[in-house]
């Protein structure tokens, strides 16, 4: 018999606080959720910039070790034909 009037009662007990609850609180909650989701949002935007910014630099950093490797055969095949041309 104790057992069916306790039930009940812990049942309530449980789900009671649950109907306390006020939307201002609701309302907070989201407004704390949806800010949380706006940083994430920068820091992802400011992460993927980052990530192009690097590529871009990288591929620039190709393209210019590129231009001095000829610049640099360019140099020593002229050196070689100044020095076919003219020995001494």
């Amino acid at each position: 018999m104790r057992i069916r009037t306790c039930i009940p009662t812990l049942g309530f007990v449980m789900v009671a606080p649950c109907f306390g609850q006020n939307s201002q609180s609701d309302s907070q909650t989201l407004q704390a959720i949806l800010n949380e989701l706006k940083q994430i949002h920068e820091e992802i935007r400011v992460t993927e910039t980052t990530q192009i910014l690097l590529a871009e630099l990288g591929a620039s950093r190709a393209k210019s070790i590129g231009h001095s490797s000829a610049s640099m055969k360019h140099k020593r095949d002229s050196r070689r034909l100044a020095y076919r041309l003219d020995p001494g």
